[in-house]
């Protein structure tokens, strides 16, 4: 080993919540958040896929008023 891996920082929290006081000190975020469908539950599309697309635009607007990169 020619040197010994970086330190991340992370934080697991509800993505509803994160605002910019959040994201102090990052350089980065990498958004993994999402629902996953149940074939035999009742959830639409509507319910799956557009509060995840809400909140990954929202934070991305956030990281970039803050430039941080958004992934």
């Amino acid at each position: 080993v020619l040197s010994r891996p970086h330190k991340i920082k992370t934080f697991d929290c509800d993505v509803r919540l994160i605002g910019e006081k959040e994201l102090e000190g990052y350089t980065e975020v990498v958004f993994l958040a999402g629902i996953s469908n149940d074939p035999f539950g009742d959830l639409t599309s509507e319910k799956i896929y557009d509060p995840t697309r809400d909140y990954a635009l929202r934070i991305a607007s956030i990281c970039k008023k803050m430039g941080i990169k958004f992934i």
